[in-house]
């Protein structure tokens, strides 16, 4: 709370407060953007389109002004001289009326000097320049909170302004009171600051904007969805500003992860999808904040992974080409993890890895796997066990699907990428004779597959791929779920996990600590702009959802640069996020991070376009 203003409350008796833009705020960034709302709305409902009604409207109130012989005027008066008929001006005032309403809230910050105030017993006065009635602040201050006022004095109703003074004369006469003994505070220079003082009257001003957000901007291309996004966010977001982590998950990954189930909810119902499936780990955070969103929606959560379901149909397979066409591999895969995802633990066979020529930490190619003779030679020798194991992995995984009960549409829910989760589930299902379409949503997806559908990119629409892919591991962190990833199916309903990578050292422990408070930062977002009026006022897309995140990703403040790029990033072994070590090979360095925009930033500490730059690096790496 403000010390300076605390201690000016308490030498005065009075305490008087403007409204607008000081006890309360819009949900929008200029007062004016209401009159887009209301033709949005008005449009939604009514067959007769209107066009540029915000300009019609700014003219309005300046002529009604012009003519006007009172020195404020009403909303009707307002109305009267738009050139519509009048049925049509009574929708459009109702409508406004409902907007303003809908899109005020509480400025969390003057509430609390409001009821450190009312605390102190003084004398409080609410005071407005406006032409909106005077029953609509009696409903809207008792609907806010801002109860126990002495008096309330509102310049359409009274015909007189704090601009010109005599509205604060009035009020002074009216109560006999003395100047000296009132405070008026207010953020308008003249009204609110330089008026009350010529007649003796302490004021304080306080700022008309005042920017809370970290990673939001305040608009972009002059989107008002987005323009009604961050002014929610900058108004709501001062009860998080305290703890970091917690406004960072509340600006960015909240936005994202709500517009992404809207998006998915939509195409539910496109569908007739009957139930969702979010697949783990990372589907978990979109499962909790869908569930807020629509709790009426059949979903589940279920356990899988690529290893739990690759391995499961390797014994199916006809050749050891086919079985590498089903595991995935990185572009060098160690043998240890090779032999994991063939479903083998390498620590019973070490001695026959050595034996062979190799050692656990061996790297190759995909295609180097396929002709190394002494590969070839430890395949041979551990086929046999690897057919054996993936056959009773595959009874165990039939059980565990099958109570699943399967119907003949399901969504499923993943991050994506390259959709080798939804391919084997799809096998498996097809495997298992089972009459079910699937229809998979993702974040994004570089595949083009039958109901397949990606938010972020996708095959039909890829602007967004490469700027996603600059800070990929920094999404798939902050998706984590709280266990470890899935091994394989004990039976029906038990699970087994391999360790949560979180838990193996102090420094992993305080890693997950940040990303839990991100996480709820981001689902109290989604509970907060979904309890709001104003939730069913934004058309959600692709692109709202995803800037503020991908300002995090790719123009992070220097303590996220610094922090996040030193998070551990999983992957059979321990990488870090973005932290060049200058010790190393540079190029494998970049090559192994998971977050390119990071590492360069962090590597070259200058003022430079690092979005370019990593295009640049991504265009000639794939050859694009």
């Amino acid at each position: 709370m403000n010390n300076r203003l605390i201690n000016l409350i308490d030498r005065h008796d009075i305490i008087s407060f403007d409204i607008f833009d000081t006890l309360i705020k819009r949900n929008v960034r200029y007062p004016q953007d209401i009159f887009s709302v209301v033709e949005k709305e008005f449009n939604a409902t009514s067959t007769n389109a209107i066009t540029d009604f915000k300009t019609q409207r700014i003219e309005a109130e300046k002529k009604a002004r012009c003519l006007s012989a009172k020195e404020d005027i009403t909303i009707e008066e307002i109305y009267q001289l738009l050139s519509y008929e009048e049925k049509v001006r009574k929708i459009l005032m109702n409508l406004e009326i409902n907007c303003e309403k809908k899109f005020l809230t509480t400025n969390i910050a003057i509430k609390e000097v409001f009821n450190y105030a009312i605390s102190k017993k003084k004398t409080i006065i609410l005071v407005s320049d406006m032409y909106l009635p005077y029953t609509f602040f009696v409903d809207i201050l008792s609907t806010l909170g801002y109860t126990g006022y002495y008096k309330l004095y509102v310049s359409s109703s009274i015909g007189l302004t704090k601009a010109s003074g005599r509205l604060f004369q009035f009020i002074l006469k009216e109560n006999n009171w003395e100047p000296s003994k009132i405070l008026h505070i207010g953020d308008a220079k003249k009204a609110d600051w330089i008026r009350p003082r010529l007649l003796g009257i302490h004021s304080y001003k306080i700022p008309n904007y005042v920017n809370n957000m970290l990673y939001s901007n305040k608009d972009i291309s002059n989107d008002l969805n987005y323009n009604i996004l961050s002014s929610f966010i900058n108004n709501t977001v001062l009860s998080y500003t305290e703890n970091r982590y917690k406004q960072i998950g509340y600006e960015t990954l909240g936005p994202f992860i709500y517009g992404f189930c809207v998006w998915l909810h939509e195409y539910k119902i496109k569908f007739n999808l009957k139930r969702i499936l979010f697949l783990s780990r990372d589907g978990y955070i979109i499962y909790s904040a869908y569930k807020k969103l629509f709790p009426k929606d059949e979903c589940k959560y279920i356990y899988v992974s690529r290893r739990s379901l690759t391995v499961p149909l390797i014994h199916k397979q006809k050749n050891l080409k086919e079985v590498f066409d089903l595991i995935p591999t990185n572009r060098f895969t160690q043998i240890q993890i090779i032999l994991d995802r063939l479903g083998i633990d390498y620590k019973q066979y070490e001695s026959l890895i050595k034996d062979c020529g190799l050692k656990k930490d061996t790297s190759f190619t995909k295609e180097e796997f396929l002709k190394d003779s002494r590969f070839l030679k430890l395949y041979s020798l551990l086929e046999k066990q690897i057919k054996e194991n993936s056959f009773n992995e595959y009874k165990s995984l039939e059980s565990y699907i099958k109570q699943l009960n399967l119907q003949e549409k399901e969504g499923i829910v993943d991050l994506g990428w390259n959709g080798t989760i939804q391919n084997s589930f799809e096998k498996i299902i097809k495997d298992l004779n089972l009459k079910t379409t699937m229809y998979s949503f993702y974040v994004g997806i570089k595949l083009n597959r039958e109901n397949t559908f990606g938010y972020i990119f996708s095959p039909k629409d890829n602007t967004l791929r490469v700027p996603i892919l600059g800070f990929l591991g920094l999404v798939e962190t902050l998706f984590s779920a709280n266990h470890g990833s899935v091994k394989r199916y004990i039976n029906t309903s038990e699970v087994e996990f391999y360790d949560f990578e979180y838990t193996q050292n102090n420094f992993a422990i305080e890693n997950y600590k940040i990303i839990k408070e991100i996480q709820n930062g981001a689902l109290d977002f989604v509970r907060n702009m979904h309890q709001s009026k104003i939730s069913d006022s934004i058309k959600w897309n692709q692109n709202i959802a995803f800037n503020n995140i991908q300002n995090l990703g790719i123009y992070p403040h220097n303590k996220e640069l610094q922090c996040f790029g030193d998070f551990y990033y999983f992957d059979h072994q321990i990488y870090y996020l973005a932290r060049p070590s200058l010790t190393t090979n540079l190029t494998k360095e970049l090559s192994s991070s998971t977050w390119k925009i990071g590492f360069l930033k962090r590597l070259l500490r200058l003022p430079l376009p690092y979005l370019k730059i990593y295009t640049f690096i991504w265009n000639k790496t794939h050859h694009e």
